[in-house]
């Protein structure tokens, strides 16, 4: 076989392969919105996982010569509505509006942090609070966000369909990364902020991103720009976002402001 035969073969590859990867993202992220991953049974849900590890394993030389030529560059990943930043993905600059427009319950309980602060670890202390102890997550399989909204994101229970949860004080447990200024606010409802020193908020960041971006993922120096910027950081950066929930807290009784 000649030389331009093999180059129109490995080209074919190239392209075949490429186009498989955007199938295998659209999938992956059709599958998993709202409750489409969170709601299933714990056993269907390792079966996605196992599912998506054939499919990273068949794309690896693929990502693997991506990443000798391209980057994550932030700009490309990020939307903004109304001053906050957000990823694309996870969340769409519409499922931020609406976040943007919920109004507060009585029954609310935000869980609020700047990104890998320790969401999900106060969502289960919440969780296990309202339940005096007694949840039962890990027992029956449940997923978390198939009980627990991520307000701002489109991968979880939607906040309408989203249960109550406890029997002494029936409680909707609500994630969000949004900004004080941008968060609902309610006179009767709860919020419980948890501030992180920002150097472990850094390294988990550095750690999430380098995770999901794998062979694309950006260097060091990229990503302390993208933290520390105003216009890039989602939900911005960790100075304004906890300053800005300080004061609130402050001013809010409903407010409680927590460090690790």
């Amino acid at each position: 076989m000649s030389w331009w035969l093999w180059t129109l073969a490995i080209l074919g590859l190239v392209v075949t392969s490429f186009v498989y990867l955007m199938c295998v993202l659209a999938w992956g992220d059709r599958r998993t919105n709202g409750l489409g991953y969170y709601g299933l049974p714990a056993a269907e849900r390792v079966r996605f996982r196992r599912t998506l590890r054939v499919h990273a394993l068949l794309l690896f030389p693929l990502i693997r010569l991506l990443g000798l030529f391209t980057r994550l560059r932030f700009e490309n990943a990020t939307f903004v509505v109304e001053g906050v930043a957000g990823p694309k993905g996870t969340c769409t600059p519409e499922s931020f509006a609406r976040a943007l427009r919920y109004e507060a319950r009585s029954e609310d309980v935000f869980v609020v942090t700047q990104m890998k602060c320790g969401t999900t670890w106060m969502q289960h202390v919440v969780y296990e609070v309202l339940h005096r102890g007694a949840g039962d997550l890990a027992e029956t399989g449940t997923a978390l966000y198939a009980l627990c909204p991520w307000l701002e994101a489109v991968k979880s229970v939607p906040v309408d369909e989203a249960p109550l949860i406890g029997s002494e004080r029936p409680s909707r447990v609500i994630k969000t990364h949004l900004p004080a200024h941008a968060c609902p606010r309610g006179d009767r409802a709860r919020f419980v902020y948890v501030a992180r020193h920002p150097v472990s908020c850094f390294a988990s960041c550095v750690d999430f991103i380098a995770t999901n971006a794998g062979a694309m993922a950006p260097s060091l120096d990229a990503l302390e720009e993208w933290f520390a910027g105003e216009d890039t950081m989602w939900w911005g950066t960790w100075p304004a976002h906890v300053t800005g929930w300080w004061e609130r807290a402050e001013t809010h009784a409903g407010v409680l402001f927590v460090t690790f």
